[in-house]
């Protein structure tokens, strides 16, 4: 592990730059009292009705904890600018079978989690419906597509959709 943070440190080239292994990037001192902060804090869950087609989507808020895809800390503020961020399953091994969207509200100095969708059920298509929810949902907003694994095809499914509405 050693040699992997002087690689990151001292890279020869801009792959090198990032870890690959899924070594925390914060120590556990840190993140073991956030996480005690974090699971206290309130959020509306929802829970998304996916079906073959865009038009057939449904969300539904709901107070069981095992049914929510959806959680969501703070609803958008107007004026507020935000960043959808997208890992769809499978991108870097077999092991990670969730498709996660994370959404976060930017600020100058911080960017703020105010939401997260999480399913293993889903397909990359039903996902890229999710992800254009959340973006039209949170209004000024960004969104990054992580592109490996089925990660293209929730890209090629946002291009779809997008040639769509201009038809």
């Amino acid at each position: 592990e050693r040699r992997e943070i002087i690689t990151q440190e001292h890279p020869h080239f801009p792959e090198q730059m990032f870890r690959s292994t899924g070594s925390p990037f914060i120590p556990g001192q840190y993140l073991t009292p956030a996480m005690a902060r974090a699971q206290k804090l309130a959020f509306k869950g929802y829970r998304y009705y996916l079906g073959d087609d865009v038009l057939a989507t449904r969300i539904e808020q709901t107070n069981f904890l095992n049914r929510v895809h959806l959680r969501v800390w703070q609803e958008p503020v107007p004026g507020g600018v935000y960043i959808v961020a997208c890992d769809p399953a499978f991108g870097l091994s077999d092991e990670g079978d969730g498709f996660c969207i994370q959404v976060g509200r930017c600020y100058a100095d911080k960017v703020v989690q105010v939401a997260e969708f999480c399913d293993r059920n889903i397909t990359p298509f039903q996902c890229a419906w999710v992800m254009l929810h959340l973006c039209g949902w949170y209004g000024n907003c960004r969104y990054i597509v992580e592109l490996s694994g089925p990660g293209e095809a929730v890209w090629t499914e946002l291009r779809n959709l997008k040639r769509q509405s201009e038809d």
